[in-house]
């Protein structure tokens, strides 16, 4: 009788075990609810989407120490950066970092006009190997001192180092008095080659003993190739 009983409970439970799996394969052999109607045969690959990456890829920063971290202590410049020539115009100093995530940043001042100086005697950077046709954002990190503005121009080169395009006062800094500010601006490059990037000061700056900003970082980065129509055109192409 024992025995009966248990075969009798024994079979009871394959019975549910097999009616709960019987409704799990039929729960799975339904309709998805996923984009597409028709999918592939086991083991055959199907392309089922594709989403424009767009803002999603951003390059690292191409600018080589844009954060000014690296500066050694017996140069004058940090590493990938070259100073304005004549002081008495506008001077670098090297400065423990008030923000960011350099160990350094760089207090520029001004003590009088080189907004219409050339490139070769801006404080300044260039970042090779740019590609034609593509978007690139600009950023900076500042602290702007005593109510000071100044800007970020660029000039793209092409292989052969001849200027094709500028974006002059691509950034303005706006005045402040020792607030962080960061902007934000894009260019579509017209060649492959070189973009140099300067600082100096613009037709809003008062040039005097108290022109100052403490940059804190410069990025550039390669976006994505679907953002044209967010770039500014070059005022000199």
């Amino acid at each position: 009788m024992e025995k009966h009983l248990f075969y009798k409970v024994l079979t009871k439970k394959i019975a549910v075990v097999f009616c709960l799996m019987a409704l799990i394969l039929m729960s799975s052999c339904g309709k998805s609810s996923g984009p597409g109607d028709h999918y592939p045969e086991p083991k055959v690959m199907s392309l089922i989407s594709v989403e424009s990456a767009g803002e999603l890829y951003r390059s690292p920063n191409l600018i080589t120490n844009g954060n000014f971290s690296i500066w050694p202590d017996e140069t004058s410049a940090p590493e990938g950066f070259s100073l304005p020539p004549d002081t008495k115009v506008s001077k670098i100093i090297r400065v423990d970092a008030r923000g960011g995530e350099g160990k350094y940043s760089a207090d520029q001042w001004w003590r009088s006009s080189d907004q219409n100086t050339t490139y070769d005697r801006l404080f300044r950077t260039i970042v090779p190997g740019i590609k034609a046709n593509r978007v690139y954002e600009l950023s900076v990190l500042a602290l702007p001192y005593y109510h000071t503005t100044a800007s970020l121009s660029l000039i793209a080169l092409d292989n052969n180092n001849n200027d094709v395009a500028r974006w002059t006062d691509l950034i303005r800094v706006t005045p402040a008095n020792g607030v962080e500010q960061s902007h934000t601006a894009r260019i579509k490059t017209p060649h492959d080659g070189s973009l140099i990037i300067v600082s100096h000061g613009n037709d809003k700056t008062r040039h005097g003993d108290k022109t100052r900003i403490c940059w804190l970082e410069w990025e550039l980065v390669l976006l994505g190739s679907d953002l044209n129509n967010t770039a500014v055109l070059p005022d000199k192409q």
